[in-house]
């Protein structure tokens, strides 16, 4: 986000940084869900830096924050769909990218074994 938004970070400049630098950028809009997010991260450094155990309570709690964050930073930020976003969007050959959104649409329809097989035949020869 902070690339696509074209942000400039000051060196060291924490969780927090983060968080008002891109609200500052995305204004009069603001991310949703920050102080969660805060309290997420302050765990997060606990367990990381200090070993303090996480709650399972907690930890299950911000699964969702996390995940509603996502859903609705892409939608009012970059008018996506969180749960459609694929890394295949973001491949630049274009033989590629077509053999990969067949395959995606076979592994939709649960055609594995043909989702495989065309992957297989598709890329494995041009790495």
């Amino acid at each position: 986000m902070i690339h696509d938004l074209d942000i400039t970070l000051k060196p060291k400049c924490g969780f927090d940084g983060y968080l008002r630098a891109i609200n500052e950028r995305i204004e009069p809009k603001v991310l949703p869900f920050t102080e969660k997010l805060k309290r997420l991260n302050k765990i997060r450094v606990n367990s990381k830096h200090y070993f303090v155990k996480p709650n399972l309570e907690d930890s299950t709690q911000y699964l969702v924050v996390v995940k509603e964050f996502f859903i609705e930073v892409t939608r009012s930020l970059f008018n996506m769909d969180f749960e459609t976003i694929s890394v295949v969007d973001s491949i630049d050959n274009e033989e590629i990218l077509v053999i990969l959104k067949l395959a995606e649409r076979l592994l939709a329809n649960q055609e594995y074994y043909d989702c495989l097989k065309k992957m297989s035949n598709g890329i494995l020869p041009r790495v």
